[in-house]
């Protein structure tokens, strides 16, 4: 890899990026689209309240497995 290469550059490219899937829960999420979880965090906050998730900043820690898949299904 050269010194110019942008480690991040597949991270700017989605939405969100889940960490440590082969750790157990809890799982953190790095949201990484500014704009749309920008236009988007009253709803996230809302769904994190209703789902046991605590949304601190541009991160999620979701709570178990199955969280984690409804977060998954709901905001890829």
């Amino acid at each position: 890899m050269a010194m110019s290469d942008d480690i991040l550059a597949d991270w700017k490219t989605r939405r969100f990026i889940v960490t440590g899937l082969d750790i157990s829960p809890p799982h953190i999420i790095i949201l990484c689209d500014i704009t749309y979880w920008t236009e988007n965090y009253s709803e996230l906050g809302s769904w994190c309240n209703k789902n046991g998730c605590e949304l601190s900043g541009m991160t999620v820690t979701i709570p178990s497995d199955e969280i984690l898949t409804l977060f998954i299904l709901r905001w890829s």
